[in-house]
């Protein structure tokens, strides 16, 4: 039926091929974000923090024109490297802060 419409109206014709291929541009954006993209979190129980596994050197960006940008990072320190120190650090000292931190969250893990 909608062939008849377009072959009886041939001006439409872009029209509704380009509404077809946006549709299929949308939905193939939405498949390859929830599939791909380390900001959505799909599967909690296989990895609750896929974001934590980015290299520096990684685009994460659908497309991207700065190349440069990406290659001149290769080689640099994970700057996560230094909290983790840090709070391990912590836990060795015995801090208060981080002995209060666990309290709080085993009252909050056992529930009422």
């Amino acid at each position: 039926m909608a062939f008849r419409f377009v072959y009886r109206n041939p001006a439409l014709a872009p029209l509704f091929f380009a509404v077809g291929l946006g549709c299929f541009g949308a939905v193939g954006y939405g498949i390859y974000k929830l599939s791909f993209d380390p900001d959505v979190l799909t599967q909690r129980w296989v990895n609750p923090t896929p974001h934590n596994n980015v290299r520096q050197d990684q685009n994460t960006k659908f497309w991207s024109p700065n190349r440069e940008f990406w290659a001149s990072r290769v080689g640099i320190a994970d700057p996560r490297a230094a909290f983790l120190a840090a709070e391990s650090a912590a836990e060795k000292a015995g801090s208060k802060a981080v002995q209060k931190v666990k309290e709080i969250s085993a009252k909050v893990t056992e529930g009422p």
